[in-house]
């Protein structure tokens, strides 16, 4: 399908697989746009996330800025799951990404232990190493990069959303 082409947002037009990356081509509003549908089991799945997001990045002519900004985001929020998440690392974790207008917006939904990432207190970062507590600034270097980050329990879900803009460069 050309893009441009009217469609409607549910109706897949494509599935593509880049490498070992899903991507699928999904009609928003009046045009043609690519979406990272991905699920994640284990720390060695991660590749797969970064090839994904460097298809998405190359179907949709991100700037590479943007794409880095994307990969570090979602990196800091899987891992998290990863490693603390779930009792042995198996959780499953979905990440979605898709464009819309001038901005990605990205979602991380596990079936993890239950954690919401931002009831958490940002860290010190005017304290010294040997002051700041351990922990909490892969989750604030989430929210200093990221728009509109949402937590909340769906079922037995987290479900982590936020948006970025496309940054130029």
């Amino acid at each position: 399908m050309p893009m441009g082409s009217t469609v409607t947002r549910d109706e897949v037009i494509v599935l593509q697989k880049v490498g070992r990356a899903p991507l699928r081509y999904v009609g928003v509003g009046n045009r043609v746009s690519a979406e990272i549908d991905l699920t994640l089991s284990a720390a060695d799945d991660l590749d797969r996330m970064v090839e994904a997001i460097e298809a998405f990045g190359d179907a949709e002519g991100l700037p590479l800025k943007t794409v880095m900004t994307l990969n570090l985001i979602f990196e800091e929020i899987v891992t998290n799951v990863i490693n603390h998440g779930s009792k042995d690392g198996s959780a499953t974790i979905e990440v979605t990404a898709l464009r819309s207008g001038d901005l990605i917006e990205g979602t991380v939904r596990d079936d993890g232990t239950p954690f919401d990432p931002l009831a958490r207190q940002s860290p010190d970062t005017t304290a010294s190493l040997e002051e700041r507590e351990i922990g909490g600034l892969g989750v604030h270097l989430v929210r200093t990069m990221s728009q509109d980050l949402h937590y909340m329990r769906e079922g037995r879900h987290n479900v982590l959303r936020f948006a970025i803009g496309i940054e130029e460069g």
